[in-house]
């Protein structure tokens, strides 16, 4: 499926694919996005990522080399997930997002204790290295938490991917939601969701809620570290949305999780904890699910999501929601309809029978 080449597409123009499942047959139906009001119904849930994106990108030098890199924040090594000090990162040489991130040079060859610098103040020390590849190792930023998030938002950049034309600017990758600065990249299946269609979603008497997943990063362009990902992402669920979900889904109404990144916190709600009733539990926890079609949801009944490529992990996500062939028959249907892929592309809406209380 062709990816979209621009951020600057009009989000009148997106599409939207519809899947509907009933007694065992999928229903298709091509609408543009703007329709998602007529096609939910009144008590449907609809569970929202809050989270805002970091510049997570960072342009800089090797000092003990004198070399160029590129670090790309992966995972925050710290509790709390506003604390920016301690990461893991994945590593490029010189070059920069124009080159496919699995064709950019290897990185000068890390070592424990080495230096780096990426301007306006800001510096890192590496702390270990994590792969064989030597492209992704711990690091720790130097200074207060509050002078680095200053230095952070001068000196970095969005993550962004070869596929798009222009230079992504920080307010790109943010949605009408966005509030706590904790996703790597953006939690984008909310990209096409502007106020006027939110305000009709709430006449219509859909519920909305939120919750805050840190998204990690898509690709790292070194095959045995994307076959990890997702990597685990940390999350929170306020006490009214854990409320909400597990009241929706005790009166059989449908949870629709806008995004792989709800969808994973969600059910990682119920699996991880050892919840044996499929219950939500609210407050923070990690995601550690590995979500792939033979996985069992409790909590999620429906996905608004993006269009994804073969073998990433947010498409083996979506198999847990429909049947792989007619999956793959979507997808066909929506390649020959012209519909675009990635963060600034069309939509998909799976939406399955919902199931009740455990």
């Amino acid at each position: 499926m062709t990816a979209a080449a621009s951020k600057t597409r009009a989000r009148s123009e997106t599409k939207l694919l519809v899947a509907t499942s009933r007694e065992g047959s999928t229903e298709l139906t091509h609408l543009p996005f703007k329709s998602l009001p007529l096609i939910l119904r009144r008590g449907d849930l609809l569970v929202i990522n809050d989270a805002a994106t970091l510049p997570a990108s960072f342009s800089g030098s090797h000092l003990r080399t004198g070399l160029a890199i590129e670090m790309r924040l992966a995972s925050s090594r710290l509790e709390e997930l506003a604390e920016p000090i301690r990461w893991n990162a994945i590593f490029f040489g010189r070059g920069n997002w124009r080159t496919p991130t699995e064709l950019r040079s290897p990185p000068p060859e890390l070592q424990s204790g080495d230096e780096l610098e990426f301007g306006h103040g800001l510096r890192a020390k590496v702390r270990r290295v994590l792969s064989q590849s030597g492209r992704m190792a711990e690091i720790e930023f130097e200074g207060e938490p509050s002078v680095l998030w200053h230095r952070m938002y001068l000196a970095g950049r969005p993550v962004q991917y070869s596929h798009l034309r222009e230079d992504l600017d920080l307010w790109d990758v943010q949605t009408v939601f966005s509030g706590p600065p904790v996703s790597l990249e953006a939690p984008s299946a909310a990209f096409p969701l502007s106020w006027e269609i939110v305000f009709e979603l709430e006449r219509k008497g859909i519920q909305m809620v939120r919750l805050t997943h840190a998204a990690g990063l898509s690709a790292t362009g070194d095959p045995e570290i994307d076959a990890e990902l997702p990597f685990p992402e940390r999350y929170w669920i306020p006490d009214e949305t854990a409320e909400a979900v597990n009241q929706a889904r005790g009166e059989g109404r449908r949870v629709i999780a806008v995004g792989t990144t709800v969808t994973r916190a969600l059910e990682s709600a119920v699996h991880c904890n050892g919840v044996a009733d499929g219950t939500v539990r609210p407050g923070p926890g990690i995601a550690t699910l590995k979500m792939t079609p033979s996985f069992q949801r409790q909590v999620v009944s429906g996905i608004l999501s993006g269009f994804h490529d073969s073998g990433a992990s947010h498409l083996q996500m979506l198999g847990s929601f429909m049947e792989p062939a007619t999956l793959a028959q979507a997808y066909r249907e929506a390649e020959e309809q012209g519909y675009l892929a990635h963060e600034f592309g069309d939509s998909c809406l799976i939406l399955t029978q919902p199931r009740g209380r455990f």
